[in-house]
């Protein structure tokens, strides 16, 4: 029978491929920190398939902070952060690695080393590397899968067993959620206000609610009941919120017109509006053009002995600085002489 198309099949190991030559000029791409940067600021890659450069497609400093955000989160539980640090960057969660990790960094801490939180899930993925078989020969090229796959259910209870929810926290939600659901309103929540401006209290109240609806929605989901009533009340807080598609459409659409207007005005304040019907008109503004011609071409070709071109400077001095100075230099030089001299030692 065949199997839907709708079911991963299972990941088989596959032999290391020549890394592909990027075309960024030797370059990587942080999709996070949306910049290209040395590709030695890039851990290896774990999934192969989409990162086919060998590299993470987000930098060291963006996984250190990814990292740090969800220690400050789970009250600085090791165990938890680096769950939701590998469920985010899709690498394998492993407690024989963790618990290495773990010990090296108490023991850089009491021998007074380096080692920080910052550094602490790169110590772990590089922990994980290591505890990977050796192979030799022709299997020497082998990529172990190292991406994210759920642990058991009993890890899980253990990694929130001895998880404390801190004060504030809970003083924020309330008292009357598990450890995991703190954990899942937490994390909602802060996907909310970290994609949409929050400067009010009611902003920060609707999402709250929303966080809240989405974690009955998914204790409905796993019953097996309804959700369309969930639903609706979703959409209805997402309106007041201003974040449904229609109302971020809307947005979007305000913002361009702001922009290109903030465009118009820049043009307006800073450059000349007839250059873009003119572009000619303001060529040579300041008459630097004229002037290299008069006090530099002119005299050299006078000094190499080769014909200038025709220069005529009128009497009201036109022809740009040129004309100016010629003109003073002739009434202080010639002043009963209406004509310059061309040619020879002179100008």
């Amino acid at each position: 029978m065949a199997t839907s198309r709708r079911v991963a099949k299972k990941r088989t190991i596959q032999p290391v491929a020549e890394e592909k030559k990027d075309s960024l000029g030797g370059l990587c791409y942080c999709r996070r920190f949306m910049k290209l940067k040395n590709p030695t600021a890039f851990h290896g890659a774990v999934n192969h398939v989409l990162d086919s450069n060998g590299k993470m497609s987000i930098c060291k400093d963006c996984v250190s902070e990814i990292f740090t955000n969800n220690y400050i989160l789970a009250s600085e539980n090791m165990e938890l952060a680096t769950l939701e640090t590998c469920r985010t960057l899709d690498i394998k969660y492993d407690q024989t690695a963790l618990s290495n990790t773990i010990a090296h960094y108490q023991n850089s801490k009491d021998s007074k080393k380096t080692m920080t939180i910052d550094g602490f899930f790169g110590a772990y993925k590089a922990k994980l590397l290591t505890m990977q078989p050796t192979a030799i020969g022709e299997d020497a090229q082998i990529k172990y899968d190292l991406t994210f796959s759920e642990p058991k259910s009993e890890v899980i209870d253990d990694i929130y067993k001895d998880f404390e929810v801190g004060h504030d926290v809970k003083e924020f939600w309330g008292s009357n959620y598990t450890p995991e659901e703190y954990d899942f309103l937490e994390k909602q929540f802060r996907e909310w206000t970290t994609r949409h401006d929050v400067r009010t209290k009611e902003q920060e109240i609707s999402f709250k609610y929303l966080s809240q609806l989405q974690l009955d929605y998914e204790h409905k989901r796993a019953r097996k009941e309804s959700v369309s009533a969930i639903l609706k009340d979703i959409q209805k807080a997402m309106d007041v919120a201003g974040v449904s598609p229609n109302k971020a459409k809307e947005v979007n659409t305000s913002r361009s017109f702001t922009a290109f207007s903030d465009f118009i005005k820049t043009i307006e304040e800073t450059e000349p509006a007839e250059y873009y019907k003119d572009k000619p008109l303001f060529a040579d503004f300041d008459n630097i053009s004229q002037y290299c011609e008069d006090f530099i071409t002119r005299p050299l070709l006078n000094f190499l002995g080769q014909q200038p071109p025709d220069f005529y400077v009128k009497e009201d001095g036109e022809g740009g600085h040129g004309g100016d100075l010629i003109s003073e230099l002739r009434s202080d030089e010639y002043d009963d002489d209406d004509s310059l001299p061309i040619g020879g030692g002179g100008m």
